[in-house]
């Protein structure tokens, strides 16, 4: 068994992230066998239990929540025969039982994901990751809210180079974990809200966690 933590701050959107893949896997079912590549998943575990409040009336990310508990997706690699677990911790670092769900979730997994806004500044953002002392020497970066980052259009947002548009960022991002001696193995940016115009980042969350458990 794998384990993968989402690791970010409140509102980045973990749970969102979470809810898409599984949108992914159980209704755009061809679209997702296209970017697994004839790779074949099996979703074995889903559990939502961690929310303090869940609106289903209004769509697939939306809702008004609070993470009390970790959340998860378990899922099996059919070709590899190997399991794997995405564990989504709440980010209230200043409420005990959530602070205490972010360092398991810290030290059990073996991959961690370092889950970013781009719909606020960086500042308070870190100050996430100034309490968390178990990383590994690698981690996976993700920049999720694309949505929410000041563009003229979608249009323009789709047809940009991320790593160009928000070369800064990266930089200050990367900067930040060097300075504890992490480096960052690869950059997602993703879309978690059924939004026009952002297809492509909603798909880099299943190509985030295939590519991860390849």
């Amino acid at each position: 068994m794998t384990n993968i933590g989402l690791l970010g701050d409140v509102s980045v959107g973990k749970t969102s992230i979470l809810r898409m893949f599984l949108y992914y896997v159980n209704t755009e079912k061809a679209r997702f066998a296209e970017i697994c590549n004839g790779r074949s998943i099996d979703i074995a575990i889903v559990d939502f239990s961690g929310e303090s409040t869940i609106d289903k009336e209004r769509g697939v990310t939306e809702k008004e929540t609070k993470t009390i508990h970790p959340n998860r997706v378990g899922f099996k690699d059919l070709q590899k025969n190997k399991n794997y677990q995405i564990f989504a911790p709440g980010g209230d670092r200043y409420e005990a039982v959530v602070r205490l769900g972010i360092i398991t979730i810290s030290r059990i997994s073996q991959e961690i994901i370092v889950v970013f806004s781009l719909g606020r500044v960086l500042k308070r953002q870190f100050k996430f990751f100034d309490k968390i002392r178990h990383f590994p020497d690698e981690i996976y970066l993700c920049f999720n809210k694309v949505d929410l980052h000041e563009v003229e259009n979608p249009q323009e947002m789709e047809s940009a180079s991320d790593e160009i548009k928000f070369k800064a960022i990266i930089d200050q991002v990367e900067e930040y974990f060097l300075k504890r001696n992490i480096k960052v193995k690869d950059t997602f940016f993703t879309c978690a809200e059924l939004i026009d115009g952002y297809r492509r980042h909603n798909e880099n969350i299943s190509r985030m966690f295939l590519n991860i458990t390849k």
